[in-house]
């Protein structure tokens, strides 16, 4: 029976991580195919020319909301991320319905969305080859589409997208220490490509194209586009998380962590503002391709050789975000299982760099599974719904703990300011983010997974009831 005062023997992960690895595993986590893609989506369907602002928007609140979870990361050292922060704070009930939400949607969410990205890619570079096996045989035929904008419902098991899990699965099971090294190579690579981007954008294009004088030539501002436009690019944002999820693994995880994830939000957010600018200044916002809007700016420019850069950088960038995020998941279920959530036999260390192997295998099975079962329309709209929701969380916490309790500690490295007037702000701005972006769909699929984790950890008895109830049934067919 699963007490929140029951004395579980914990394994701990090797704490090696210096703040330089956690700014380069935040920085991996973020920049991948949102910037590639999103900006001509935002630009063409909701804000315009005033895309610039829907990023500065984005980025100012995804730091905001950043502040939260690096206080909560210097008072709470774990690798569960916003699970270990609800359940040292709200106990068992809480903390397990927010980790089993995340585990569905904010990690696996962003792991889906890189590899079937990826292997949209894929198939463009190998002209439309049949790579993608789906269940009507009718569809292969567009399996070079994107999947980011696909309506379409139907199931398939995606080969390139299959090949990218496993090949990250493989990479963190040979340990962290391996994981680094390819993620520091990976993250030079993706931005020095987006560095390249901006200095083409700043040299060949034209200003004028950002906001022209000329009767209906700019799109007027619509402050509900704006805003709706800033919720699709907070998901751009949302990779600080990942450093949250190596606070166990961190040296120095009370100071590192706050400094890492800082670091991270400033840096993306100039370079997505750089990057945003080059694009506008290359071509008109009206003529934005909504799925490769960089590659269609520099062809409208005649910069032909820029292609090869941005496909590049696109791939090596959906890669490390892939691998980043797969990592924040098994963490997750190795911080689930060693807290008696999940079956603890995922929360078995292996190797002399205590990896938790069977979590990792675990994790990328269901990522599997996940891109071959469910919609990617509502895996995303879900996905969305529980970033907001940890988000809100997160300030809710910080409210709660500041200002309802008794600290224990009185001094930490880094608190966040102006509370609770930030945290509550947040929260306004989260819910109505929230709002705006999901569809019926995923809420639905939010509620029924709620409703699930709920009548698990309701019983009072997790896992062991479970097994109790197998033992009961093995006995009666051996009588």
């Amino acid at each position: 029976m699963i007490e929140e005062n029951e004395e579980v023997k914990r394994v701990n992960l090797k704490s090696h991580l210096s703040t330089t690895s956690l700014v380069v595993l935040g920085v991996s986590s973020t920049i991948g195919s949102g910037i590639y893609i999103v900006i001509g989506v935002v630009a063409k369907e909701h804000a315009g020319a005033y895309v610039i602002l829907c990023f500065v928007l984005a980025g100012i609140i995804a730091f905001s909301n950043s502040l939260a979870y690096s206080e909560l990361s210097c008072r709470y050292k774990g690798c569960g991320g916003i699970f270990t922060f609800m359940f040292k704070s709200w106990g068992v009930t809480q903390g397990f319905l927010v980790g089993w939400l995340s585990l569905h949607g904010t990690s696996l969410g962003v792991v889906f969305y890189s590899a079937q990205t990826f292997s949209s890619y894929i198939n463009q570079i190998l002209d439309q080859t049949k790579w993608i096996v789906t269940s009507n045989v009718t569809n292969t035929s567009n399996s070079g589409s994107f999947a980011l904008l696909s309506s379409t419902n139907s199931y398939s098991f995606n080969v390139p997208a299959t090949a990218l899990i496993v090949l990250s699965s493989c990479i963190l099971i040979s340990g962290t220490t391996n994981l680094f090294n390819v993620t520091k190579f990976t993250t030079v690579i993706s931005t020095l490509a987006l560095l390249i981007f901006i200095i083409c954008g700043l040299q060949y294009g034209d200003v004028h194209n950002i906001v022209s004088f000329q009767s209906h030539s700019a799109m007027p501002i619509h402050i509900s586009g704006i805003l709706r436009g800033a919720a699709i690019c907070y998901f751009a944002y949302t990779g600080f998380s990942a450093v949250c999820s190596s606070g166990e693994e961190a040296k120095d995880a009370k100071r590192s962590i706050p400094i890492a994830i800082i670091v991270v939000m400033i840096f993306v957010g100039l370079l997505y503002c750089g990057v945003t600018v080059s694009v506008l200044m290359l071509q008109p916002y009206r003529l934005f391709d909504t799925k490769a809007p960089l590659m269609a700016a520099v062809q409208y420019a005649h910069i032909s050789r820029m292609r090869y850069v941005i496909l590049v950088g696109m791939t090596v960038g959906l890669i490390q975000v892939n691998l980043s995020c797969l990592y924040q998941v098994s963490r997750l279920v190795f911080s689930m299982a060693r807290d008696r959530l999940l079956p603890s036999v995922f929360a078995a260390v292996s190797g002399s760099n205590k990896t938790p192997m069977l979590a990792i295998i675990v994790s990328g099975l269901y990522s599997v599974v996940a891109c071959s079962v469910i919609s990617f329309k509502t895996l995303i709209s879900f996905s969305t719904i529980c970033i907001f929701v940890n988000s809100t969380l997160a300030n809710i916490l910080i409210v709660w703990i500041n200002c309802y309790t008794e600290l224990i500690e009185t001094t930490f490295l880094f608190q966040m300011i102006m509370v609770p007037y930030l945290p509550v702000f947040n929260m306004f701005i989260n819910i109505h983010m929230l709002v705006s972006m999901s569809d019926s769909i995923g809420f639905l699929y939010f509620i029924f997974l709620t409703l699930l984790g709920k009548l698990f950890i309701i019983s009072k008895n997790g896992f062991p009831f479970l097994r109790k109830r197998i033992r009961a049934i093995h006995f009666f067919f051996e009588f």
